[in-house]
Protein backbone atom coordinates (compact mmCIF):
# COMPACT_ATOMS: atom_id res chain seq x y z
CA UNK A 1 0.00 0.00 0.00
CA UNK A 2 1.53 3.26 -1.30
CA UNK A 3 0.46 6.39 -2.86
CA UNK A 4 1.60 7.15 -6.04
CA UNK A 5 3.98 10.47 -5.29
CA UNK A 6 6.29 8.93 -2.88
CA UNK A 7 9.63 7.71 -3.46
CA UNK A 8 10.32 4.28 -1.48
CA UNK A 9 13.07 3.70 1.40
CA UNK A 10 14.60 0.47 1.00
CA UNK A 11 15.32 -1.26 4.11
CA UNK A 12 19.32 -1.05 4.32
CA UNK A 13 20.06 -2.34 7.74
CA UNK A 14 18.01 -3.87 10.53
CA UNK A 15 20.04 -5.37 13.25
CA UNK A 16 17.91 -8.10 13.93
CA UNK A 17 18.53 -9.68 10.48
CA UNK A 18 22.11 -8.34 9.99
CA UNK A 19 23.93 -8.41 13.57
CA UNK A 20 24.25 -5.40 15.55
CA UNK A 21 28.56 -5.18 15.18
CA UNK A 22 28.26 -1.70 17.38
CA UNK A 23 30.31 -2.34 20.80
CA UNK A 24 28.06 -2.11 23.41
CA UNK A 25 25.29 -2.79 21.73
CA UNK A 26 21.34 -2.93 23.67
CA UNK A 27 20.18 -6.27 22.54
CA UNK A 28 16.99 -5.10 23.78
CA UNK A 29 16.94 -2.44 21.21
CA UNK A 30 16.47 -2.75 17.24
CA UNK A 31 18.28 -0.60 15.01
CA UNK A 32 16.86 -0.08 11.41
CA UNK A 33 17.92 2.32 8.68
CA UNK A 34 15.72 2.96 5.57
CA UNK A 35 16.67 5.00 2.53
CA UNK A 36 17.28 6.13 -1.26
CA UNK A 37 19.51 8.09 -2.72
CA UNK A 38 18.54 11.56 -1.54
CA UNK A 39 17.15 10.33 2.24
CA UNK A 40 15.82 8.30 4.32
CA UNK A 41 15.45 7.69 8.49
CA UNK A 42 17.44 5.80 11.29
CA UNK A 43 14.80 3.58 13.83
CA UNK A 44 14.85 2.72 17.51
CA UNK A 45 12.92 0.39 18.25
CA UNK A 46 12.05 -0.73 21.92
CA UNK A 47 9.43 -3.01 23.25
CA UNK A 48 7.23 -2.12 25.99
CA UNK A 49 5.15 -4.71 26.69
CA UNK A 50 2.45 -5.26 24.30
CA UNK A 51 4.12 -1.78 22.87
CA UNK A 52 6.91 -0.67 20.44
CA UNK A 53 8.77 3.09 21.32
CA UNK A 54 9.95 4.23 17.98
CA UNK A 55 12.86 7.16 17.83
CA UNK A 56 12.75 8.22 14.40
CA UNK A 57 16.07 10.30 12.95
CA UNK A 58 15.51 11.78 9.63
CA UNK A 59 18.62 12.14 7.07
CA UNK A 60 19.29 14.24 6.45
CA UNK A 61 18.40 15.87 9.36
CA UNK A 62 15.18 18.50 9.02
CA UNK A 63 11.84 19.66 9.95
CA UNK A 64 9.37 16.72 8.43
CA UNK A 65 6.15 15.85 8.90
CA UNK A 66 5.66 11.68 9.32
CA UNK A 67 2.64 9.54 8.69
CA UNK A 68 2.72 6.99 10.71
CA UNK A 69 0.82 3.92 9.49
CA UNK A 70 0.01 1.03 10.87
CA UNK A 71 -2.80 -1.84 11.79
CA UNK A 72 -5.12 -0.29 8.96
CA UNK A 73 -4.65 3.26 10.69
CA UNK A 74 -2.62 6.29 9.65
CA UNK A 75 -1.66 9.18 12.28
CA UNK A 76 0.55 12.08 11.65
CA UNK A 77 3.44 13.51 14.12
CA UNK A 78 6.13 16.28 13.68
CA UNK A 79 9.95 16.05 14.21
CA UNK A 80 11.39 18.55 15.87
CA UNK A 81 13.99 20.76 13.42
CA UNK A 82 16.82 18.17 14.06
CA UNK A 83 14.27 15.92 12.36
CA UNK A 84 13.60 13.37 15.41
CA UNK A 85 10.24 12.50 16.75
CA UNK A 86 9.75 9.77 19.37
CA UNK A 87 6.30 7.60 19.91
CA UNK A 88 4.55 4.53 20.55
CA UNK A 89 2.27 2.36 18.44
CA UNK A 90 0.76 -1.64 18.83
CA UNK A 91 3.59 -4.36 17.46
CA UNK A 92 2.71 -5.18 14.27
CA UNK A 93 3.49 -3.83 11.03
CA UNK A 94 4.92 -0.26 9.96
CA UNK A 95 5.70 1.80 7.59
CA UNK A 96 6.67 5.62 7.25
CA UNK A 97 5.87 8.65 4.86
CA UNK A 98 8.22 11.39 5.16
CA UNK A 99 7.40 14.82 3.87
CA UNK A 100 9.76 17.38 4.45
CA UNK A 101 7.94 20.49 5.79
CA UNK A 102 9.98 23.23 4.43
CA UNK A 103 10.84 21.73 0.89
CA UNK A 104 6.92 20.61 -0.01
CA UNK A 105 8.37 20.37 -3.53
CA UNK A 106 10.39 17.11 -2.75
CA UNK A 107 8.84 13.81 -3.32
CA UNK A 108 7.66 12.40 -0.24
CA UNK A 109 9.68 9.19 0.97
CA UNK A 110 8.05 6.71 2.49
CA UNK A 111 9.65 3.31 3.83
CA UNK A 112 9.47 -0.45 2.89
CA UNK A 113 6.77 -2.05 5.58
CA UNK A 114 8.38 -4.07 8.75
CA UNK A 115 7.35 -5.62 11.45
CA UNK A 116 7.93 -3.94 14.78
Amino acid sequence: ARPKDVLVADLKFDSLLDGDRRAGADPARRSLRFGDGDGGADLTVTEVGERVSVLVQVLPAQKCDLEIRCKGSAVTVSTNEAGNVEFEMPSGLLSLIIRPTRSPQIRPLQTAWVRV
